[in-house]
């Protein structure tokens, strides 16, 4: 499928991971709930270049995991990445609404198992 990494690919995921946790960083600092819920108070250049990165990550992610599942469809592996991503954007937030909210310490555990199960069962 791929014939691996290169020190240029896992530099360029480094840069762009770092853009998007910039982006994430900034839009929690103004109040905003996360990158992918709030593009529409991006300008369009703004908002172009972030789905662009986020593209880009997943399709770094996806090479990434044809390396575990080299008999997988890419199909397949992008519902693996965006299951995992979901894990770790999304849960931990709407656990801390609910009225009895388990710990951080307790949650935590149980969505990096469900993470690595996405990524890697």
């Amino acid at each position: 499928m791929t014939s691996g990494l290169t020190e240029r690919d896992r530099a360029k995921a480094d840069r762009q991971a770092a853009i998007l946790h910039e982006a994430a960083r900034l839009f929690a600092e103004r109040g905003f709930s996360g990158v992918g819920r709030d593009l529409a108070s991006l300008n369009d250049a703004d908002r172009s270049r972030v789905r662009r990165l986020q593209r880009e990550y997943v399709e770094l992610w996806i090479r990434v995991l044809a390396h575990l599942h080299p008999d997988h469809a890419d199909a397949e592996l992008r519902v693996r990445a965006h299951a995992c991503f979901g894990l770790i954007n999304s849960t931990p937030h709407s656990m801390r609404s609910a009225r009895q909210s388990p710990s951080d310490r307790a949650v935590r555990p149980v969505l990096e198992s469900m993470a690595i199960a996405a990524l890697t069962c």
